[in-house]
């Protein structure tokens, strides 16, 4: 669906199709048109999040899950509102996986209204509001942040507002608009510590825009600054008390210390960007980009468009700038994206010669039917199996076909099972704890193992830097530290790679059962239609003697 601008309806043939098409968006069809897509949207997903969800929490999600049910003023790695966020909805519906990801819906869908109205608000059409929402839906960032518990949702939430709030502040001349600036970007640093780039992001708008910049001479966007950061105090008070182990973490990282150039970073991260975002509209938003860049824009609306080009173009600049020193994440870049997708249905909008016209309109057409083609992939990769093994069969002289290759879901899988296995197991073995190799795999565990015990991390107190793991929340909290001397002579089931470190702690060390009857083995592989996705490996161990930490290990942040 491309939009167009209702300037523009009037230049198509009267007896056309598209015409008939577009006179019928009217703007009170339209806002009906969305509340229908949000209401029956958000009942859908939570449908399929309580029923129909093949895959496990990811290791973040579980990560954060294990938080919440330490509540704090900061984290190792995070601010503490994705577990404020995640222990309240647990409260109120229990520890289940569907209640974990419930706020992650709740918070997309406020992101998809705040978005509708931003573009409305900009651009005094209704159509291009709905079609900015419609074409969200057609990318997988947008979808799995409806899905999927991790600190970006509330990121992105709060990115939106702070932009909307924004608008209303310079835009609609309303001082209390500051208040509500200050109070997303403080909430939002709480979420993830990315957020504070919003604020000379801002400044950079109001000095870029001549009508904006009186507003640099009042006290209400420093008033807004100053507010923001008092959101700090908590993280920065737990930091001082916890030797400043975040700041250590993120400035690792980031590459700000310890980083060096690596420029092959960058065509990896561009490429993430390109399939998270969906192709086609990449690249849509890469010609916004330009145009706007340029200064093709008709004067009334130049404002806008400086606008969402500013709230989208420097923070994708910082996250492709750190990918030079360090591996970016595809979902760091995230927040960039909602301003970006506005602009780019408004450059589709001002393609006013027929020629160009058709051509973006091919090309939008293109990306909404990527989209709906990826969107069942997305909720269920089964189909994709059934593929991979019917390949497989058909073609046996030829390379075989790897899920884990091609199976973006494949991380978060098979935990499930695994917890029920380690938590059977642990039950024949009084008294006896649980440790992981790695701290995602110590939080599936402690989510998925049923009774949903403490476990303990392991890889942080490896000898051998080779083997060992980067330090976690699991080195912060007390009760998790292997040195105790409660822990001595239990025993305890160990998942993942056994290494000196483990075998010298114990007694004595062997392979699990994983499954009824059968003879000790520490592979437990996951399948999936009948599609090898990955192997856990399981330990039972018999007299811890405790571990000790390296002397070095605090490098590893």
């Amino acid at each position: 669906m491309g939009a167009i601008s209702l300037d523009q309806s009037n230049r198509l043939k009267a007896d056309s199709p598209r015409a008939n098409f577009i006179a019928a968006l009217t703007p009170a069809r339209c806002r009906w048109l969305m509340a229908a897509m949000v209401m029956i949207g958000f009942v859908a997903r939570l449908f399929y999040l309580r029923h129909l969800c093949p895959f496990d929490l990811t290791g973040d999600e579980a990560q954060y899950w294990d938080w919440s049910r330490q509540l704090d003023w900061s984290y190792y790695s995070k601010g503490p509102l994705v577990a404020w966020i995640i222990r309240g909805s647990c409260s109120l519906f229990g520890d289940f996986a569907w209640a974990v990801r419930l706020p992650a819906l709740a918070l997309s869908t406020g992101a998809s209204v705040v978005a509708y109205w931003l573009t409305w608000r900009l651009f005094d059409s209704d159509r291009l509001a709905l079609a900015v929402v419609a074409l969200s839906w057609c990318s997988p960032l947008f979808v799995a942040g409806g899905l999927l518990m991790t600190i970006d949702p509330p990121f992105y939430f709060c990115w939106a507002l702070a932009v909307a709030f924004t608008v209303r502040a310079v835009f609609d001349e309303s001082r209390t608009a500051w208040i509500g600036v200050a109070a997303a970007v403080g909430i939002g640093f709480l979420a993830k510590y990315a957020m504070l780039l919003y604020l000379p992001i801002m400044l950079g708008f109001l000095a870029a825009d001549k009508p904006s910049r009186r507003w640099l001479a009042t006290a209400w966007p420093w008033a807004a600054v100053a507010v923001a950061l008092l959101f700090m105090t908590p993280v920065i008070l737990w930091n001082h008390r916890h030797g400043w182990v975040s700041l250590r973490h993120v400035s690792t990282q980031t590459g700000a210390t310890g980083g060096r150039l690596a420029a092959g970073n960058f065509p990896e991260f561009f490429a993430s960007q390109v399939g998270i975002v969906n192709p086609l509209i990449f690249v849509t938003m890469i010609a916004a980009a330009i145009w706007a860049i340029r200064g093709q824009v008709d004067g009334v609306r130049a404002r806008a468009v400086r606008l969402l080009m500013w709230a989208g173009l420097p923070f994708f600049g910082a996250v492709a700038l750190t990918s030079l020193r360090t591996k970016a994440q595809a979902n760091w870049a995230g927040p960039a994206y909602f301003s970006m997708m506005i602009l780019a249905v408004y450059f589709l909008s001002t393609r006013r010669d027929a020629q160009r016209r058709s051509a973006w309109g091919i090309v939008t057409a293109a990306a909404i039917t990527l989209g709906l083609i990826a969107l069942p992939l997305m909720h269920d990769f089964h189909w994709a199996h059934l593929a991979i093994q019917r390949w497989n069969s058909s073609n046996p002289d030829s390379k075989a076909i790897r899920a884990r290759a091609i199976d973006p879901t494949v991380k978060f899988s098979g935990y499930g099972k695994l917890g029920q296995i380690v938590g059977s197991q642990l039950a024949a073995m009084p008294n006896a704890f649980v440790i992981a190799e790695d701290y995602q795999t110590a939080a599936e565990l402690a989510f998925y193992i049923p009774g949903q015990p403490v476990t303990f991390c392991a890889g942080s107190w490896f000898k051998d830097p080779d083997d060992r793991k980067r330090m976690s929340q699991y080195d912060v909290w007390p009760d998790r530290a292997l040195d105790r001397a409660e822990l001595v002579g239990r025993n305890a089931l160990y998942v993942g790679y056994m290494n000196d470190d483990i075998r010298a702690a114990f007694d004595d060390v062997e392979g699990s059962f994983v499954a009824p009857g059968a003879k000790p083995t520490e592979k437990l592989q996951i399948e999936r239609g009948g599609v090898y996705l990955r192997t856990f490996r399981i330990w039972r161990c018999r007299g811890f003697k405790g571990m000790s930490r390296p002397a070095d290990a605090r490098e590893g942040y």
